[in-house]
């Protein structure tokens, strides 16, 4: 058990960050688990002022922070701060015996995310990060249909992701470099997942629209020497399927982001597919659908914390570690180094060249 909690007593939950990620999910999870007693938001910060002030209206006990290492009588701090900023206070938080839920991409950096890592294991932390799609019951469906070739020998992942950007970013910094585009942002999840699904690849292919800027578009293939090829996609400014599709052997399965409780299972020789409602067997097995509770994106939220608070008991491993995380954070800045221009056939050749040389400079 965390040495600074006393037994039946609520974790005390520092939040570093009152963006959007704070408010539209972390907030609400906490507002949840404090109802059953088991965290309490004891400190917010934040440089901008009228963001803490919203969330101490949530809640009102947890003082206001002066720094975000001000951590004195916290047990758990969640970073959701931008992605420049969780390394250092990460490291700050675990180096103080605090532990640690951080968001994603763990860090702006391989380099930063191994000092992330070697401060936990220096202070015998932990070290969670926010790849909150791992508790979605579709996502261990596909990991373990996956894992025990129900479908046979896996052949090829198709996934595509994106939309016109509807994220209620608070600062134009959010579309800084030091942020990263959409591969860094939404190819977080998507990345982490196909790694914990299949493993890291063994080839990788690239390429962006970032000009001296930020990606808005990006394509790349990952290679295995077992012969799987995975072929992803991720945009903020046209409407893609928003799919994942495994071809098997023996048939396919499909799975949707926006559906975090079912997938779609074929077979090659029928025009059929079943369509597979998820749920909790031991608690749900046999009631109707309306006396059912379901998983959706921010009981995902919860489940996260209570792993990590489970973690901090000793009743539980961390589902998303900071290890686990790394594998995926070394993946894309390996895309990033291997990136090409992508094609756009609408630019003149005059642009192009601009383009070209503009991508150039890209870090």
């Amino acid at each position: 058990m965390n040495a600074n909690i006393a037994p039946g007593q609520p974790v005390n939950v520092a939040l570093l960050g009152c963006g959007s990620v704070c408010s539209i999910y972390h907030a609400p999870a906490l507002e949840q688990l404090a109802q059953s007693g088991i965290v309490r938001v004891a400190g917010i910060f934040d440089p901008d002022g009228e963001a803490v002030a919203r969330l101490t209206e949530r809640f009102p006990s947890a003082r206001r922070m002066s720094l975000p290492d001000d951590l004195s009588g916290m047990d758990l701090a969640i970073v959701a701060s931008p992605p420049a900023f969780h390394a250092r206070q990460s490291i700050d938080a675990l180096r103080a015996g605090v532990t640690v839920l951080c968001e994603k991409p763990m860090a702006s950096s391989v380099k930063e995310g191994d000092a992330m890592i070697a401060a936990a294991a220096e202070s015998r932390g932990l070290l969670a990060i926010a790849l909150v799609r791992r508790f979605l019951p579709a996502t261990q469906a596909v990991r373990s249909i996956l894992a025990n070739r129900m479908l046979g020998e896996l052949r090829t992942v198709a996934c595509f992701e994106g939309g016109p950007f509807r994220w209620p970013a608070r600062s134009p910094s959010f579309f800084d470099r030091s942020q990263g585009g959409v591969f860094l942002d939404v190819g977080a999840h998507m990345l982490d997942l196909l790694v914990w699904w299949l493993g890291v690849p063994d080839g990788v292919d690239y390429e962006d629209d970032a000009m001296g800027g930020v990606e808005a578009n990006c394509r790349f293939v990952l290679q295995y020497d077992s012969g799987i090829r995975v072929a992803g996609r991720l945009s903020r400014d046209w409407e893609l399927p928003n799919r994942y599709l495994f071809d098997c052997a023996k048939g396919w399965m499909s799975w949707m982001p926006t559906e975090p409780e079912s997938v779609q299972i074929g077979f090659h020789d029928t025009s059929f597919a079943l369509g597979a409602e998820l749920h909790d067997r031991t608690v749900s097995f046999g009631r109707p659908a309306a006396g059912r509770k379901s998983i959706n994106f921010q009981q995902a939220f919860i489940l996260q914390i209570c792993n990590v608070v489970d973690a901090m008991h000793r009743r539980a491993s961390l589902v998303a570690s900071g290890a686990d995380a790394l594998k995926s954070l070394r993946l894309t800045h390996e895309c990033y180094r291997l990136r090409k221009l992508m094609n756009m056939a609408w630019l003149t050749d005059i642009e192009s060249a601009t383009a070209r040389a503009e991508a150039g400079r890209v870090p």
